[in-house]
This record gives C-alpha cells, structure tokens and sequence, in this order.
C-alpha cells in the first residue's frame, strides 16, 4: 500500500515562491466579486408581519373544541392567503401584476401554533410592505365576508426596511477573497 507524505515545510516553502500569484488571486477575486455585488446583483428588500387565529375564552378558560378548531383554521387560513382570489385583488389595489404579487409573498404556518408569518420580498422595499398591509386588509374583508366574522389578530405589522436582505457586499468580498485564496 502506497501512502503519501505530505511535507509542511515543503508546502510553505512552495507556498514562499509563489506568494505573487496568490495575493494576486485574492486581490483579483476580491474586486470581482465586490464589482459584482455593486453594479450587477439586484438588491432585495423584505416586511413581514405575523397573524394568529384569536383564542375564545369560556368562563376565562380557553376552549379546547375552539382551539382544535383555531388550529384547523389556521391552515385553511395560509391556503387562503396563498390563493388567487386574494392576490388578484392585492395586485389590483396595488396596481401591480398578479404574479409579481404571489411571487413575493411566503406564507407559513409556525411550527404547529396558529401563528401565521407573512412576508413580502421584492426590489422596492415600500412595495413589500404595501404588499403585507393591503394582503392582510384584503384578507381580512374576504374573511370576514365569506366567513361571517374574522377570528384572527396581528401579532406583528408590517415595518418598512431600507435594509437589503441579499447582497451583502462586507459579505461578497470575504467570499471573494477566500476563493481567491
């Protein structure tokens, strides 16, 4: 059976010689990659709010029909928001294409809770958080329409971020950097 040696000193010596082509790397995938993220990634912006089924309370006790009940509602409820109806009339109230609508939007369901997390990602950090507050006013109309009352609450509105969530150029040049490397 062969084994390989592998010398340190060996490899720090090649290392020494080639130290010119190495820093040039670094630099060289550094400023690609921070050219890149400047000029050629498209940043994104998200809001996101979060909704919950309301509790309903017997004699200051929480009812556990109720609450078996709130737990189915809550996925019908993400299916609601996920569907066409409510979407179409977003992009309408937006004026703003249906796809672009359903496009941004991720809607789940927490874990097994009745928490519902809403968020809206696009290139204009205002339009995401449109997107939410006219999703949920449009929501809660439909409910309250077709289902005679609206039993759900926001836990958290939706904030207007000027912060992107992608390309992080502190982030871009490290990775650059490291390839280089």
């Amino acid at each position: 059976m062969n084994e390989l040696e592998f010398n340190l000193l060996d490899f720090f010596l090649v290392l020494k010689r080639r130290i010119k082509l190495v820093i040039i790397s670094v630099i060289l995938f550094t400023l690609i990659f921070g050219v890149f993220t400047v000029f050629f990634t498209e940043k994104k912006y998200q809001s996101s709010a979060r909704i919950m089924t309301k509790p309903v309370y017997v004699d200051n006790v929480i009812d556990y029909e109720q609450l078996s009940a709130n737990n189915s509602m809550a996925t019908i409820y993400v299916e609601l928001l996920k569907g066409s109806t409510i979407c179409s009339e977003v992009a309408k109230e937006l004026g703003v294409d249906q796809n672009l609508v359903k496009d941004s939007l991720t809607i789940i369901r927490q874990g097994n809770t009745q928490i519902i997390s809403i968020s809206a990602k696009t290139t204009n950090p205002e339009l995401s958080k449109n997107i939410i507050d006219t999703l949920l006013d449009v929501f809660y109309k439909e409910t309250a329409k077709k289902l005679g009352s609206s039993g759900i609450i926001t836990l958290d509105e939706a904030q207007l971020s000027h912060t992107p969530i992608t390309a992080d150029l502190t982030e871009r040049i490290l990775q650059g950097a490291f390839l280089g490397l």
